[in-house]
């Protein structure tokens, strides 16, 4: 029995730019995504108002969305 590998249509691009080949261009693109991606976050923080803004529920969330990957962080190292 003999197995036929094919490159998927879709797949196969998607991997490529994952493992990060076209190298230069690929990185600078994800970093302009991250500081991007940052800004929305910090832009998202002051667009409620009342209780669920910054002051108030929303203070909770913002403190638990940093502590958590600062405490995952320490553990892991």
């Amino acid at each position: 029995m003999q197995e036929l590998v094919k490159s998927r249509t879709l797949f196969r691009p998607m991997n490529f730019l994952h493992l990060n080949h076209p190298k230069k261009l690929c990185a600078y693109v994800a970093d302009i995504y991250a500081i991007a991606l940052a800004i929305l976050a910090i832009t998202g923080l002051f667009v409620l108002k009342g209780k669920k803004c910054i002051i108030g529920r929303g203070a909770w969330l913002t403190v638990m969305g940093v502590l958590i990957p600062i405490l995952f962080i320490l553990l892991y190292f």
